[in-house]
């Protein structure tokens, strides 16, 4: 398994890894594509839980 920060922190090293091991190096694209929308969605239920205790 490869850690999502190496994924983050280096795509082209990661793509390269896949296609010497055969494998689709479009995959990378799309982990970095679902970890943005987590990311996202996190930052949006972190804002929404402050206002929720902001208001009591």
């Amino acid at each position: 398994m490869i850690d999502l920060r190496v994924v983050r922190d280096d795509p082209d090293a990661v793509r390269a890894s896949q296609r010497a091991r055969g494998e689709d190096p479009d995959l990378v694209d799309h982990v970095l594509a679902a970890d943005e929308e987590r990311r996202g969605a996190l930052a949006g239920f972190e804002q929404a839980r402050a206002e929720q205790k902001a208001a009591g």
